[in-house]
């Protein structure tokens, strides 16, 4: 399996934005000098470092921060600040705080580490997204939604997928230029970001951007992008999203 978080940068002319480097190291980009890694997670590739030991459930688990590069270069319009992509209301959001579920123990190794970040992880072996909680028998898995947004379950719930979700399908790949990319070959169309409004955030993530889906009702509001991912933290930060 995989964790990860999710965050935003260009994907700027010169293909820097991202590349594969040391763990800790730093690289300059347009938006400045930022500490990251990313790391090779497709078992069909070369085995990445680091990886640590689930010690309950004896697989090894990748951990890494995404990012959202610029799809192509035709559109010039710039990707809305502070690019991180944060859950709230059980989708998936820039320009939004990480929405969390209060931990019911006192006990950090039973609540998380504490944080502010969305960390998800991978599994590569049925191709699902889960958010990557310390809750042991809370596990919320992420999906896309009839509507296209990017989206996970509540924790603990027993609510149903509705009808037309994807719930699988999601493949981490080699980019053109190198990065590492996540995409879900299920859906019709790539990622794009929209806002509620034209021009202003927040920006919710879809994969499919139909005009009555929309928070604007039009599509030439969204930005497409490519996600793309690097290093995170291998503990749980939250006991669940919301």
């Amino acid at each position: 399996m995989v964790s990860f978080k999710i965050a935003v940068c260009f994907f700027c002319s010169l293909f820097m934005a991202v590349v594969a480097i040391p763990t800790g190291s730093e690289i300059t980009t347009s938006t400045g000098t930022e500490t990251t890694i990313a790391i090779q997670a497709n078992p069909t590739l070369e085995d990445p470092d680091p990886w640590y030991l689930n010690l309950t459930s004896g697989i090894r688990e990748y951990t890494m921060q995404l990012y959202i590069q610029r799809y192509g270069r035709g559109d010039e319009r710039p990707i809305p600040d502070p690019r991180v992509l944060n859950g709230a209301d059980y989708t998936f959001w820039i320009g939004k705080n990480t929405s969390v579920m209060e931990c019911p123990f006192e006990i950090k190794q039973v609540c998380g580490i504490g944080g502010s970040d969305t960390i998800l992880r991978h599994d590569p072996a049925t191709s699902t997204l889960w958010l990557f909680t310390s809750d042991p028998v809370g596990d919320q898995q992420v999906y896309i939604d009839p509507t296209g947004r990017l989206a996970y379950l509540p924790n603990r719930s027993d609510m149903k997928f509705p009808d037309g979700s994807i719930t699988d399908g999601f493949k981490i790949h080699r980019g053109f230029y190198g990065q590492y990319l996540l995409d879900n070959f299920s859906a019709k169309s790539g990622w794009s970001v929209c806002p509620v409004e034209k021009g202003i955030g927040p920006w919710q993530l879809f994969t499919e951007t139909k005009n009555e889906n929309l928070p604007t009702g039009n599509s030439s509001d969204c930005i497409g992008i490519n996600v793309s991912f690097g290093g995170a933290s291998d503990k749980p930060e939250v006991w669940a999203y919301t």
